[in-house]
């Protein structure tokens, strides 16, 4: 009986832990290989552009300081995204 256990909860072990290696973390930084060109706008904010030059589909989420981040974006390969906030631009963070 004792040995049954141990094997189930050595399982069990196993499985979260193969979950949590899969699940991202939270405010990770993304791959490099996604790039974030910041500007000036014109009316005073602040302009990102983020570029997708992985291999494959990226999600990720724009940072800003001082203000709420944006929500999770897809963006596929070779694809850029633009958006302006009245605020500074801080950092990628996977999603």
């Amino acid at each position: 009986m004792k040995k049954r256990f141990v094997t189930l909860l050595g399982a069990s072990a196993v499985l979260a832990l193969g979950q949590a290696a899969i699940a991202p973390a939270a405010n990770a930084a993304p791959p490099s290989c996604l790039a974030a060109s910041v500007t000036s706008g014109s009316s005073g904010g602040t302009k990102v552009v983020v570029f997708n030059g992985c291999s494959t589909t990226q999600k990720f989420v724009i940072a800003w300081d001082l203000f709420p981040d944006s929500p999770c974006y897809t963006l596929k390969v070779g694809k850029n995204l633009s958006r302006t906030q009245y605020t500074h631009f801080e950092r990628l963070k996977s999603c």
